[in-house]
């Protein structure tokens, strides 16, 4: 059997999409479930991290060949019901993910390729058990049908359109984290009371509170995707690991540190994420990531001196401190690009179409890379 290119970049795109769904779900769960799991959502938050570690493999064998990833999702499902239930949900992610890379495995005849998602494979079945688990001592039935088993990680219903992804491609400046156009994020959900009360327990001027911070996060999320994308494409030099290893890490945790305090205040978390900008030349891309982050810096600087929040206060003048050293840090980088130190591989000229339309494919490393985003959750959200 001899797979064609084009089936294996559909098929690394369709894994790249349910591992990230896999962590935003993950992620969403811990926030949801809070101290009511006990012990749970850090063995949650443990898998998340897992998860991230698979996502960048997959991603580093689509650049590999010669094409981008794709930052779509499968559709997050997460709703409103006891702990249990959630991790029935994410029971049901697992099954699905075991039954698409076992199916990978036997239709891509690419040795190195296969044993990346056969290494893959070995977690996600200790990630089902631990999750039967979690049921099991959440005093639920490991057995028992979810709300909606076809939904979710994995699933293939992407959240995300082609189409925008084509606008994000061919108009690199009308997109991003800082795009002029960027839709609001205030939808507010409340899911739970404060803590120990009946009722919520909210700061004055909680709603403009809540949907300014999941504006917020919907900033971080994109910027922790723009730094991913950038550093797969130079995986090989400097660049790429000091935008993994620092600054995709920080915003990380910015979007934890907010997520935190949204559901502290009973509120559901945004899931959302603009489109990123694909360009691989480093030059540029360090110029616009320079601005990125001292826009970054003076709205979270606005935006602290508008809340009455003590804990909000503090985490956004924290995350503006960051913004400003990171935009230090980048210039520092763009020197060493001026002066020829970066070079990004090309696309090749069969996998440049936008996302969801080709996938990507071909020969994969000779195993799983050394450093793993896994360590952007390594330490708690207040280190």
């Amino acid at each position: 059997m001899t797979t064609s290119r084009d089936t294996v970049l559909r098929l690394l795109q369709d894994d790249l999409a349910g591992e990230h769904a896999a962590i935003i779900q993950y992620l969403q769960h811990v926030w949801r479930m809070g101290s009511a799991g006990g012990d749970i959502p850090c063995e949650v938050q443990e898998i998340a991290r897992d998860e991230m570690r698979h996502f960048r493999w997959v991603a580093e064998l689509v650049v590999d060949l010669g094409t981008d990833p794709t930052i779509e999702r499968d559709v997050v499902y997460v709703n409103g019901s006891p702990a249990v239930d959630l991790m029935l949900l994410d029971v049901d992610a697992e099954d699905r993910a075991i039954r698409q890379y076992t199916l990978h495995v036997s239709e891509i005849d690419d040795q190195r390729i296969t044993r990346v998602i056969e290494r893959i494979l070995v977690d996600e079945r200790v990630h089902r058990e631990m999750f039967r688990g979690f049921v099991g001592e959440l005093g639920g039935d490991p057995d028992a049908p979810t709300p909606r088993p076809d939904l979710g990680p994995f699933s293939g219903q992407r959240e995300a359109s082609p189409s925008a992804q084509r606008q994000a491609t061919e108009e690199p400046d009308a997109t991003g984290p800082f795009a002029e156009d960027r839709p609001p994020r205030d939808e507010i959900v409340y899911v739970k009371p404060a803590e120990g009360t009946g009722e919520l327990n909210l700061p004055p001027g909680h709603d403009q509170l809540i949907a300014a911070l999941n504006s917020d996060v919907g900033r971080e999320y994109t910027t922790v995707l723009q730094y991913l994308f950038q550093s797969f494409v130079h995986k090989s030099n400097r660049l790429g690991k000091e935008l993994q290893l620092d600054m995709a890490q920080w915003h990380m945790k910015h979007w934890g540190w907010m997520a935190e305090r949204i559901s502290e205040l009973g509120a559901e978390v945004a899931i959302h994420h603009d489109q990123i900008d694909r360009t691989r030349d480093a030059v540029p891309i360090l110029r616009a990531d320079i601005a990125r982050q001292r826009d970054l810096a003076r709205h979270y600087g606005e935006e602290r001196d508008a809340t009455d929040d003590e804990e909000a206060q503090t985490i956004l003048g924290r995350i503006q401190a960051h913004d400003e050293y990171q935009a230090g840090q980048l210039e520092e980088l763009l020197r060493a690009a001026e002066a020829g130190e970066f070079e990004a591989p090309e696309r090749t000229s069969a996998a440049t179409s936008a996302e969801g339309d080709d996938a990507a494919g071909g020969d994969s490393p000779s195993g799983p890379p050394g450093f793993t985003v896994g360590s952007l959750f390594g330490r708690s959200q207040d280190e």
